[in-house]
């Protein structure tokens, strides 16, 4: 089933994931608790927009990658947190809701108005 699911993911055509969908379904008709789940929790087009690679921008998709994960990741730790090994939630919130978004909202800026 899991297999199933990741390949619903992955699809990068609308319709090739629709089909994926209802072969899905097929497959599995028999899990009647699993796809009652599956049909309200995660089929609605607002809710499947969200997980599905078909509906994300193709330059987008590079970002999907684990490879940039592990990078921001480490950005995070290096840069923002300063290797500092806190465990205070609250500490990691107001860094990257002060900091952090500062950053990227300032990146953005400079992309949109071609200034570096």
């Amino acid at each position: 089933m899991m297999i199933a699911l990741k390949d619903i993911m992955h699809k990068e055509n609308t319709n090739a994931m629709n089909d994926a969908i209802q072969q899905f379904k097929n497959t599995f008709r028999d899990q009647h608790e699993f796809l009652n789940y599956f049909q309200q929790q995660w089929e609605p087009l607002h809710i499947i927009q969200c997980w599905a690679y078909s509906y994300v921008d193709p330059i987008q998709q590079v970002h999907l990658t684990n490879n940039f994960i592990e990078s921001w990741h480490n950005q995070l730790k290096v840069i923002y947190l300063k290797h500092i090994r806190n465990k205070r939630f609250d500490r990691l919130i107001f860094i990257l809701t002060n900091e952090v978004e500062f950053y990227f909202q300032q990146e953005r800026a400079q992309i949109l108005g071609n200034s570096g």
